[in-house]
């Protein structure tokens, strides 16, 4: 088995297909996880079931943990299983969310995953379709080139998680001694996001930052990985977290 990571895709799922032809030996024993804004999941369409089929059919098995980018009302349509220890909700045969405040056994490695995240090109707001006054905010605020999402349509509440998925998350690392192996998460804690986006979008701890800082001063791990900020970086001067931002690059996590 061999576990590889990746970072978002944003539906545009190219870099599979060429990672699949650049590693010939792949099967379904090996896992790809994107990690995070895997975007297969955002309309339902035809086109959208059809593309889920498509790679669906790659040689290998593909897993995501859920980023902000993400229809999470159609994820929730899924049916959920265990898999490797850990829940999923199982999207195709070969296709895997990784739940959040999950602890999955990989190759006898413990992986906890949590996806989510909050969205940054929300700066000008939410607009809700039901609002009368939605053709006219619409047409304001593309008139003014802001920066906003529609509920339902570009933006869902569950992008940050609940009590109850947080609460999950502690039971399932309290179970394993607060030690696992790896962390697979969208987003940052937040004294790492701080850094990362100091001279960009710095902005204010969510509490999906303050839960994964909690994370990472009580837990042990070997090292931290996530996607969502659209950049190749390794932080090892971060002794307290060994992580990585992923985006086009695929890593090797597992290989046995």
């Amino acid at each position: 088995m061999r576990v590889f990571l990746t970072g978002d895709c944003h539906g545009c799922f190219d870099k599979l297909y060429r990672f699949q032809e650049e590693m010939s030996n792949l099967t379904k024993e090996d896992i790809v996880i994107v990690l995070g804004d895997f975007g297969g999941l955002w309309s339902g369409s035809a086109s959208e079931q059809e593309a889920l089929d498509r790679l669906n059919q790659l040689s290998f098995t593909l897993c995501f943990v859920d980023g902000n980018h993400e229809n999470h009302d159609l994820l929730e349509t899924f049916p959920v299983k265990m898999w490797n220890h850990g829940k999923i909700h199982e999207i195709r045969s070969h296709i895997y969310h990784l739940m959040r405040g999950q602890v999955f056994i990989l190759a006898g490695r413990k992986v906890f995953t949590f996806g989510g995240g909050l969205s940054r090109d929300i700066v000008h707001g939410v607009l809700d379709p039901d609002d009368p006054k939605f053709p006219i905010q619409v047409k304001e605020m593309n008139e003014k080139g802001w920066f906003y999402r529609i509920l339902g349509q570009s933006y869902w509440t569950q992008e940050l998680p609940s009590e109850q998925e947080m609460q999950e998350g502690l039971k399932n690392l309290k179970k394993h001694d607060h030690t696992v192996d790896y962390v697979l998460t969208h987003c940052a804690p937040t004294d790492l996001e701080r850094h990362i986006l100091a001279f960009s979008h710095p902005k204010e701890p969510d509490r999906l930052n303050r839960y994964l800082q909690n994370i990472a001063e009580r837990t042990t791990f070997q090292k931290w990985y996530m996607g969502h900020y659209h950049t190749d970086v390794t932080y090892r001067f971060f002794e307290a977290y060994p992580a990585q931002c992923v985006l086009e690059r695929f890593v090797l996590l597992i290989d046995t």
